[in-house]
């Protein structure tokens, strides 16, 4: 017994003696990996060598160009042409800017100008719905009343507008005169003493002498159109008008009166008149009357009439 005791504190010895392995570790846990930093954005674009502006800077008054590398600019209008998008070197950086024109400039093409240019569609015409276009203002004609029209035109200064009544006849519809115009003639009628315009819409006739001793008065017939007839005045005709003449004046006729069938030439105190052809069948012969005023008449010839005089 007392053997096996001893054994058994042999082997225990040696044991101890033995070295021992250290017991494993358990892994250490892993760190959570640290995210990496956030990309830093890319610059809008690199700074270029050169930057050129052709108009040399921030002039309104002249539309520029910029280069700068890859970016490029060209001066534009803004605003209804009020403004500028102005583009300039800052460097040798592109930068634009928002600029004004000056009162009484506005933005044409990308500069402020005082040459605006300005159209007229209708030339003036109330009879016309008009526009006028001046540089990127519109205006369109309107009624200012039931028989006016509000007209725009091109002035020395810009756009202007004056109100325009409507023919006789004519109402304001859609900013321009419309229906059918009357004829109206301002001496009331056929009055030989009085000058007279007769007018109708665009159209219109002034009373004026046809010879000497003759008017051309102008009226409104039963059908509403301008119509004349040719009056031979009691005494002269006078810038438009039959007025009196008492006078007795010089009057000389080369083919010694009322023959149609040769040309004569009458030389009186208003001037000088020549027979002449009417038409192909009647001559317009001139004579010195008893008071040495000018006569003339309308007769037809029996052959035809040639050169002022009747032929057979």
């Amino acid at each position: 017994m007392r053997h096996l005791f001893v054994a058994f504190l042999a082997l225990g010895l040696f044991l101890a003696g033995c070295p021992q392995e250290a017991p494993s570790q358990p892994p250490a846990p892993s760190q959570p990996s640290t995210p990496s930093a956030p990309s830093t954005p890319s610059e809008p674009s690199t700074p270029s060598a050169t930057c050129t502006d052709t108009d040399g800077g921030k002039d309104v008054y002249v539309q520029g160009r910029v280069d700068a590398g890859m970016d490029t600019g060209t001066d534009a209008c803004l605003g209804g042409g009020s403004m500028v998008l102005e583009y300039y070197c800052s460097g040798n950086v592109l930068a634009s800017e928002d600029m004004a024109c000056p009162s009484g400039y506005q933005c044409i093409s990308g500069a402020c100008t005082q040459d605006i240019p300005c159209f007229d569609s209708d030339n003036r015409n109330p009879n016309e719905l008009g526009v006028v276009q001046y540089g990127s203002e519109r205006y369109e004609d309107e009624c200012a009343g039931s028989a006016s029209v509000r007209e725009y035109t091109c002035g020395d200064a810009g756009v202007t507008y004056e109100t325009i009544d409507c023919a006789a006849g004519l109402t304001c519809e859609g900013g321009a005169c419309a229906g059918t115009p009357a004829c109206v003639d301002s001496d009331g009628g056929k009055d030989y003493e009085t000058l007279g315009t007769t007018s109708k819409g665009d159209e219109s006739e002034t009373d004026h002498c046809h010879s000497v001793v003759s008017v051309f008065e102008y009226y409104c017939n039963d059908k509403g159109e301008i119509d004349y007839v040719d009056r031979t005045c009691p005494g002269r005709c006078k810038d438009g008008v039959c007025v009196e003449d008492t006078t007795v004046n010089e009057c000389r006729d080369t083919d010694g009166g009322q023959d149609v069938y040769e040309k004569g030439t009458v030389t009186y105190s208003g001037g000088k008149v020549t027979d002449a052809c009417y038409s192909s069948y009647d001559v317009l012969e001139h004579w010195c009357t008893s008071d040495g005023n000018l006569g003339f008449a309308i007769i037809e010839c029996e052959g035809s009439c040639e050169d002022g005089e009747c032929v057979d």
